[in-house]
């Protein structure tokens, strides 16, 4: 599912706020499906959720307003298509009278935010970082986790040929997140990870990128952008 901030009360509170509605939903959806009590089927307290947050700036001009376009053109398809499986929310977008429109201000504000929280720093250009969501399914609150983050730098991927354009990718992510669906309290970075692995390479592979293992080639370069890395503040 996409989130949009919208216009007037954009923070990162607010997008949290949202994401625990809607997640404490699929928790009773969960329940009320299988008819189980809550703690037999979730034995933990804290369940994990992937989440993308989509630096795209709306305000860009030449062929790089060409990504913020195609943004708007498929926005809804990606809402639709993500359902419970991912949440995509794109900083500085809402929607206006159906419309996806960019306000810069509260970009900024939202971009500010997460750097605040995190040791991430905005490109400039168009990022796509991939983290977990932890959610207390007791207090029924959540908060971004950066312990696990893929940060994916999405012009430099398509110049260098790694990828086509981010349809492709948001798509690749979104079928990942529906492979690997299940409420649990396992980081769904590392299954995603795992699932790019096996896709654009083999598990060892992936596995020796994590690594750090010295290895070249055309399926490395392919591979490299995907590898999670901390972003805690408090990481060395």
């Amino acid at each position: 599912m996409v989130y949009q901030i919208v216009f007037g009360g954009g923070s990162i509170t607010s997008v949290k706020a949202q994401l625990d509605q809607i997640i404490s939903y699929r928790i009773l959806q969960e329940l009320e499906t299988k008819k189980k009590s809550i703690t037999y089927l979730f034995p933990f307290d804290v369940a994990q959720f992937p989440v993308c947050l989509c630096f795209v700036r709306g305000d860009r001009g030449g062929s790089s307003s060409e990504l913020a376009k195609q943004v708007k053109a498929s926005i809804k398809y990606w809402d639709k298509d993500s359902e419970k499986y991912i949440d995509i929310i794109f900083p500085g977008w809402f929607f206006s009278k159906g419309k996806p429109v960019f306000i810069l201000d509260v970009f900024l504000h939202e971009k500010n935010e997460i750097e605040s929280m995190s040791k991430y720093r905005y490109s400039g250009e168009t990022d796509l970082l991939l983290l977990n969501y932890r959610f207390n399914i007791t207090r029924g609150m959540g908060d971004f986790s950066f312990e696990h983050t893929i940060v994916l730098l999405v012009e430099q991927m398509i110049q260098s040929g790694r990828i086509n354009s981010i349809d492709g990718l948001i798509q690749e992510l979104i079928n990942h997140a529906k492979d690997i669906w299940k409420v649990t309290d396992k980081s769904k970075i590392w299954e995603i990870s795992d699932k790019i692995g096996i896709r654009r390479g083999s598990v060892a592979f992936w596995r020796s990128i994590i690594h750090k293992i010295p290895i070249g080639g055309k399926i490395y370069k392919s591979l490299r952008p995907f590898c999670v890395c901390d972003l805690r503040k408090s990481a060395r």
